[in-house]
C-alpha cells in the first residue's frame, strides 16, 4: 500500500473506531519512538486482531449499518 492508502484506511478506520481503541491509537502515536502498553491494552489489541482477522469477510462499515436502520 502507498503512505495515501494507508493514510487513507487509517482515516475511515479511526473514524469507526470506539473509545478505547482511540485511546490505544493515542498512546501509540504520542510515543511514536517507543510504545509503551500495558498488558491490558495489548491483550485488548490481541483480541480485536484476532477478531478482525476472522470475521472480516462479514464486516459492514457503521455508515451501511446507519443508512439500513434510517432506511427502515
Amino acid at each position: 500500500m502507498s503512505r495515501a492508502e494507508i493514510q487513507e484506511k487509517i482515516k475511515s478506520l479511526l473514524a469507526e473506531a470506539d473509545q478505547s481503541t482511540l485511546q490505544i491509537v493515542h498512546s501509540i502515536l504520542k510515543e511514536s519512538q517507543s510504545v509503551h502498553l500495558t498488558y491490558e491494552e495489548k491483550q485488548v489489541l490481541k483480541e480485536r486482531l484476532a477478531s478482525l482477522e476472522l470475521n472480516e469477510p462479514e464486516l459492514e462499515s457503521w455508515n451501511s449499518i446507519k443508512s439500513r436502520l434510517l432506511d427502515s
